[in-house]
């Protein structure tokens, strides 16, 4: 009885985390982004969307899920200048996408600051 209840916590947590990412409006984004990976190998993709739960990229080649990751972007602040943030994230998914020129990545943001969180707000909103 234990072992099954054991099994059960991470397929609820991860079903409450992809309906949660689904739900939130997203908004095409274009420009440079930076996944650092265990903080020294570094992977530059390109911005496709973003939303406050996360950040779908394109990049040349497949990454697997649920690996840890920083993400480097900047986002546009006070008038036409773009700040640059950091935030954790880790791949949630992977599509092949010849339409984008290489894969897909989900990436969702691991507790993001406020202050990133009404960045990337008012950049939906805009």
């Amino acid at each position: 009885m234990t072992d099954g209840g054991t099994q059960s916590v991470p397929a609820v947590s991860a079903g409450a985390t992809e309906s949660e990412r689904r739900l939130a409006a997203r908004k095409s984004i274009r420009g440079p982004v930076t996944l650092v990976f265990n903080g020294q190998h570094r992977v530059e993709v390109r911005a496709d969307d973003i939303s406050v739960t996360g950040l779908g990229v394109i990049i040349d080649r497949d990454l697997k899920t649920q690996l840890t990751c920083e993400i480097q972007l900047q986002l546009p602040g006070q008038g036409k200048v773009f700040k640059p943030h950091q935030v954790m994230g880790k791949t949630v998914s992977s599509t092949l996408s010849t339409s984008r020129g290489g894969f897909r990545i989900g990436l969702m943001f691991i507790q993001p600051a406020s202050e990133f969180r009404q960045a990337v707000d008012a950049y939906i909103k805009r």
